[in-house]
């Protein structure tokens, strides 16, 4: 579920502004993330499919330990991600549907974590 719809506008922007922070703390110089509307997206430079996934994994489990304070409760998070290869010819649009079709597919038992791309670039997209 999304968070604005349980928590409130208000809180799902604290929350995931704590989210993104933390996730700026966890990548390289070299990588990128920003709010891109209600979710975070995440650029890492020069990396591959597999190597974005246990990045992904690592994400994941922070994001699970992490604790919010919302009108003295206590709240924990579960975040989604989807990701994909990032090609040159490709624009904002194109890279979001894949990584979407990524988020809402994984679950899939045919999914393969092993698409490459040759630039060597992925795009994360979180959901909370």
């Amino acid at each position: 579920p999304e968070l604005s719809t349980n928590l409130g506008a208000q809180a799902s922007n604290r929350i995931l502004n704590r989210v993104l922070e933390s996730i700026q703390d966890q990548i390289r110089t070299s990588d990128a993330s920003c709010r891109y509307h209600n979710n975070i997206v995440v650029m890492l430079a020069n990396t591959n499919i597999q190597s974005a996934h246990r990045v992904a994994d690592r994400m994941r489990e922070n994001m699970a330990n992490m604790t919010f304070w919302l009108d003295k409760e206590q709240h924990r998070i579960t975040v989604s991600i989807g990701y994909t290869g990032v090609n040159k010819e490709d624009d904002r649009d194109s890279i979001m549907a894949r990584a979407d079709l990524w988020l809402s597919d994984q679950a899939q038992p045919e999914h393969n974590l092993r698409q490459e791309t040759p630039y060597g670039n992925c795009l994360m997209h979180l959901c909370a």
